[in-house]
């Protein structure tokens, strides 16, 4: 039986930023997972809900960025997918990415990405841009 002090710190390190977005604020959207013009910086969130629902290891190392990865090379994927597959589980149910909206606070190359999960908010996770792409940069 999985350990659920685990998979709620699991969680709660997944959901919670280490730091609060600074006090300059250079920008803000608002999207849908499913719109048509989501926001660029919740492309990683949207690769990683993608990623644990279809139990694709490429698409969720594709979602973090270098640091990240490193980190996760060093545990093993296949058991990054599951820990995260198990708090999504407990957190979200049988998800669909329209259950979820974003907010970005930030500048153009690093900030904080708010996820609301039919309706009820989320704390933010940070991003940070790499090689011109958004990446997630926190577990």
């Amino acid at each position: 039986m999985p350990n659920n002090h685990h998979q709620m710190k699991t969680l709660q390190q997944l959901l919670t930023s280490a730091l609060v977005v600074g006090t300059l604020l250079l920008g803000f959207a608002t999207s849908s997972a499913e719109a048509a013009e989501t926001i660029p910086q919740a492309q990683p969130i949207i690769a990683l809900l993608k990623a644990v629902k279809e139990r694709d290891q490429k698409q969720l190392q594709s979602a973090f960025s270098e640091k990240m990865r490193a980190q996760y090379d060093k545990e093993g994927w296949d058991k990054v997918l599951q820990r995260y597959q198990e708090g999504f589980k407990t957190a979200f149910g049988d998800y669909k990415l329209g259950d979820f909206t974003f907010e970005y606070k930030g500048d153009q190359e690093k900030g904080g990405v708010s996820v609301f999960h039919k309706g009820k908010t989320l704390p933010a996770m940070l991003v940070t841009k790499e090689k011109g792409e958004w990446k997630l940069n926190e577990r």
